[in-house]
């Protein structure tokens, strides 16, 4: 009876364990999900915040100026 009872209390011991990790398990894939969710909204705000610079940036090239300089003294 004393063996049963010893095994009784280890499985019960076990089970607890068991649901505990259960739990962080669940609370593990929880906290994924919330920090995939920020890496994605960061991504995201970055991306319009590239998108909202670039629109504000004026490229040239070595050839507009060269054309310029061409066509002013071609037409002298």
């Amino acid at each position: 009876l004393q063996y049963e009872n010893t095994y009784m209390r280890k499985i019960t011991e076990m089970q607890d364990e068991i649901i505990s990790l259960k739990q962080q398990v669940i609370d593990l894939k929880n906290e994924n999900i919330r920090l995939s969710n920020l890496i994605s909204k960061n991504k995201t705000e970055t991306s319009k915040q590239n998108d909202i610079s670039s629109d504000d940036e004026e490229y040239y090239s070595v050839d507009d100026g060269l054309d310029n300089l061409f066509d002013r003294y071609c037409k002298t």
